[in-house]
Parts: C-alpha cells; structure tokens; sequence
C-alpha cells in the first residue's frame, strides 16, 4: 500500500514539477550562449556583454529557483492532503497514518534528489556549451587528469584507508539532517492545523520562523562560545590516525544525533495525526 501511496504522492508533484525542470534545462542552454558571448573580447560589444551578464544572473536564479519550487510542491501537497476538505478522503482510505507520513517523507527526499541531479546537470550543460572549445581539447582532460590525480594523494593523505567511510558517513548525515528538517516543517504544518482553524498556514509559518530563531540563537551560543572551535583544534594536535578516527566520530555522533532527531520528529508527528487532528 506505501508503494501506491508514494506512486500518487509523487504523480501528484511530477505533473507539475517537470515544467520547471524543462524550464530549467532552456535556462541552462540560454546561459552557455551567453558565456560564449561573455568570452568575445571587444570593446564594440561592451553594452551587449553586460546585459549578457545581467542576463546570466538571471537564468543562474532561475535555475536555482528550482529547488524552491520543489519544496512549495512538496509542502503544498502535504497541505492539501491533510489539512483542507481533500484531507477528510485522505484519511478515510484504509492505510494507516504511518503509511501516509512515510509517503509524505519519502516523496520529499526523492523530490530533492532529482531536482537536486537536475540542477548540476544543468550547470553541466551550461558550462558545456560555454566552453565547448575547450573541453573537446586534449589539454583540457590533461589537465582534469592532473587535477584528479593530486586530489586523489591529498585525501590519501587527509584519509588514508577511511575516505570511502567518511563520504558514506557524512552522506548518511546529509539523508538524516534532509529528514529532520523536512519533519520540522510538517510538524509545524500540523501544530498550526490543530491549533488555529482560520489561519492554518500564517500558524504555520510563524511557528517555522520561531523554531529557526530558536536553533540559529543556539549554535551561535555554542560557537560563540569556542566549544567547537577548540574541539577542532584538539583534533588538529592529534595525531594523524588518531585526527582521522576523531573525524570518524564525530560524524558518527552527527549521524547519530539527526537519527534521534528524526526518529522523535517522526513518532511526533505520527501522534498527532493520529491522536490529535481535527478536522472538524
């Protein structure tokens, strides 16, 4: 049943996400034209150039724009599923509301990874056709050649036989913190549903913004403080392997905290979805 869940979760997103995305692929083309147009150097053409750059900015901003666009999907499908009248079928189908949050979580972290592929394939794109000279000449791959292999001996060196661990490490944290955050925002979404009829989403906002000020006030403490500056610095005077295993640690105890952090956002919000929504 998850899987025909997520099926219309996702159809539900895509048929309107895929428009931007295309969008986005025409911006990245319109923005290798202008660099090729930005690479002339003529002083006839200055004015022509700095529109071109202008123009650049702008197609830069739309591509990026993307990934705001996918969150307003995301969290206007959340929205109408179970917070307006679409919400009173929602909840008569014959799944459990796990089932419905799960759907809901899953269809977000795939929704940020493709936009998120389809933003660097479009900077990809653009820089291709930017560039096109260069990149089909021999030098260019030498130099790519050079490049990784001096990036391959420095993180020989920074981490030794652990750097296929640390990147599926901080990957792990990077999943986990994608979940966390994305449960914040639907728990603030369903605390402003049960406690205000009238305005759900301002609700909803207002307590987004006051849990941000929150934490942001928080880890400025916490660095203001120099705990975590003179945390590094101890890592620094460690030896190598040790330096290396307290990397390790520490993105052990990041994992471990935005797990915990999930896990309680998730069994959260499954409470009041279940115990406390009224839609009434």
């Amino acid at each position: 049943m998850l899987r025909k869940l997520l099926k219309y979760d996702l159809r539900a997103i895509l048929k309107y996400w895929w428009i931007a995305a295309v969008t986005t692929v025409g911006l990245a083309g319109i923005s290798g034209v202008l660099i090729r147009i930005l690479k002339v150097e003529n002083t006839r053409y200055t004015a022509l150039q700095v529109m071109s750059v202008m123009a650049l900015v702008f197609c830069v901003l739309g591509i990026a724009l993307l990934s705001v666009i996918s969150w307003v999907l995301i969290l206007v499908r959340f929205y109408k599923h179970f917070f307006t009248d679409e919400g009173y079928l929602t909840f008569t189908l014959p799944v459990k509301k796990h089932q419905l949050l799960t759907s809901k979580v899953l269809m977000a972290l795939i929704t940020h990874f493709i936009t998120g592929v389809v933003i660097i394939l479009d900077f990809v794109l653009a820089l291709f056709i930017g560039f096109a000279e260069e990149i089909f000449r021999a030098e260019f791959w030498q130099d790519v050649q050079i490049f990784w292999q001096e990036l391959s001996e420095v993180l020989r060196e920074v981490g030794g036989g652990y750097v296929t661990l640390y990147i599926l490490e901080y990957l792990l944290v990077l999943l986990t913190a994608s979940v966390a955050s994305t449960l914040v925002i639907y728990l603030c979404i369903t605390v402003a549903a049960i406690i205000s009829r009238k305005y759900k989403i301002l609700t909803a906002i207002a307590l987004y913004y006051g849990y941000s000020f929150i934490s942001t006030g928080a880890v400025r403490i916490l660095l203001a403080d120099g705990n975590m500056y003179s945390l590094f610095f101890r890592i620094a005077d460690l030896g190598v392997e040790s330096a290396k295993m307290a990397l390790g640690l520490l993105g052990l105890i990041g994992l471990g905290v935005y797990v915990l952090a999930a896990a309680g956002l998730y069994m959260l919000e499954s409470y009041l979805l279940e115990r406390k929504l009224n839609l009434v």
